[in-house]
């Protein structure tokens, strides 16, 4: 993404008993995360940069519609995903679920949270269609949840401008290394392990790349000690580096 995400957990929203109405455990949970969120926005639109970050909010499990026997709701397969920030196109997104034709007893979803991941893969971190749908394993409908893309992933500064990968370290190694690599633009990558006779022994990469800089790790295995070639190919052309593993 060549750019930072951070994530923040807010525990206790498990209220199997005595969840309470509108002040209640779980509102008060609610109204806790309400006002963090808008506390940080602010301090955002005080810095002049509320305009380059977004806040997402998901969770392990969504809500059952009836009460149990303990004053709680447990755990559901629905449940509501906000977003919050300036780059936003806010609204209500998606259609209620039926309270009648339930899943088990729990509201059927009406969006597919992958969904939002390919807006914000999409719009707001700047990757190709093709590369957010080879994340995601498939191609999920766009919602359009961004207003204004700035691409806040791809900037020319964070884009290689070479094609190349680099020694490995440490070399030699005895059963793990570091490869680092370089993409200067978008399209598949393969990285092949060959023996000096030139008889190809392991594939490392074979995927779909954005323009970036990579890392990986090779783990030799059952492979006898010895000297070994590695070859990255993208874009129509390759390179290749030599490394010795040890025993």
């Amino acid at each position: 993404l060549q750019t930072r995400m951070f994530t923040v957990s807010r525990g206790g929203f498990d209220t199997h008993s005595n969840q309470g109405s509108v002040n209640g455990n779980h509102a008060n949970l609610v109204g806790d995360v309400a006002s963090s969120i808008a506390a940080f926005l602010d301090d955002l639109a005080q810095d002049g940069l509320d305009d380059r970050v977004v806040v997402m909010t998901f969770s392990e499990f969504g809500r059952t519609l009836g009460q149990n026997g303990s004053g709680g709701t447990d755990h559901g397969a629905g449940a509501p995903l906000m977003l919050f920030g300036k780059g936003i196109a806010g609204g209500i997104y998606g259609s209620q679920s039926n309270l009648i034709d339930l899943y088990g007893g729990d509201p059927r979803y009406t969006t597919d949270y992958r969904s939002v991941y390919a807006d914000l893969l999409d719009d707001w971190f700047g990757l190709e269609d093709a590369v957010v749908d080879d994340i995601l394993g498939s191609t999920y409908q766009r919602m359009g949840l961004v207003g204004s893309p700035i691409n806040v992933g791809v900037g020319r500064s964070d884009t290689p401008r070479t094609f190349a990968i680099s020694q490995n370290y440490p070399n030699p190694f005895s059963s793990t290394t570091t490869i680092q690599y370089a993409v200067d633009e978008a399209g598949p990558v393969t990285i092949d392990v060959f023996d000096m006779s030139g008889r190809r022994v392991k594939q490392l990469v074979n995927r779909h790349h954005a323009s970036g800089q990579y890392e990986m790790q090779f783990e030799a295995g059952r492979l006898p000690a010895g000297t070994y070639v590695y070859r990255l190919s993208a874009s129509g052309v390759a390179e290749s580096r030599q490394m010795t593993l040890v025993k």
